[in-house]
């Protein structure tokens, strides 16, 4: 067992240390070690899992030592947070950090758009639901649909929830897939087919006939870039701001 002056040396350059070295800081450091292998984009996964491991076992308390004078705030949300975002993180490991905050919008979008995004976490931000029909849920565009499976897709395309249905209209890029919801009976669906930049044929028939006048107006207008682009998005970017705010609020309106 490493003492505590090693292990809070050891932290402070977890890039140096080998990789067995974080696990076993990870297995035996206070709250600022743990806090400091979270921060490090070069710690492994597998010292990541035991600390996810350790939050599980236990809770509130993890990292805290026996000889502290006074209790200290717990430093679960911190990890949860770091531990979503790390690009290292076991999905099963971020699921679970994704269940502890399953109604928060942050953790939400940061499981979601990972670059390695698990079912359950697509499948959570996909149904996260607009304050009304007529908002759009500019999260949705940040959904990578390489990271679905297409009978996933298939799936959603004919789900019962227009929430997924909407999400398959606005990401995907099969034409098999977005014919039929060009004329879906939610206008929020018709609308995201209308801001599909791989729907070009459909936007013009439904910028010509569509009956809700929002639907028509996004089919004739010119796609931002932020539809055009692809883009890895970061949570530290501007567009995962705007999108994170846009969960919190229920969506926004368009002009």
């Amino acid at each position: 067992m490493l003492d505590r002056a090693t292990l809070d040396r050891l932290a402070k350059t977890p890039e140096a240390n080998a990789p067995m070295v974080n696990v076993a800081l990870a297995e035996e450091g206070s709250a600022d070690v743990l806090l400091a292998l979270a921060t490090s984009a070069a710690v492994g996964p597998e010292a990541l899992a035991v600390i996810a491991l350790r939050i599980e076992a236990e809770g509130d308390l993890v990292g805290r030592t026996a000889d502290e004078a006074e209790p200290l705030a717990s430093v679960v949300e911190a990890l949860d947070r770091r531990l979503v975002v790390h690009r290292n993180t076991p999905g099963h490991e971020r699921d679970q950090v994704l269940a502890r905050h399953a109604d928060e919008a942050f953790f939400v979008l940061a499981a979601a758009t990972h670059a390695r995004a698990t079912d359950a976490a697509i499948e959570r931000a996909a149904r996260w639901p607009a304050a009304s029909a007529a908002h759009d849920r500019l999260w949705i565009p940040l959904l990578d649909p390489a990271r679905i499976a297409p009978l996933t897709l298939e799936a959603w395309a004919t789900d019962g929830d227009a929430h997924l249905r909407e999400t398959v209209a606005r990401v995907a890029r099969d034409s098999a897939l977005l014919e039929p919801l060009s004329a879906d009976a939610a206008r929020r669906v018709r609308r995201a087919v209308a801001s599909n930049m791989h729907a070009s044929g459909l936007r013009a028939r439904l910028a010509a006939s569509d009956v809700a006048p929002e639907v028509r107006a996004r089919a004739e207008a010119p796609l931002s870039a932020h539809e055009v682009e692809t883009e890895t998005v970061s949570v530290d970017s501007a567009r995962f701001a705007a999108a994170l705010r846009a969960m919190e609020q229920g969506g926004v309106l368009s002009p």
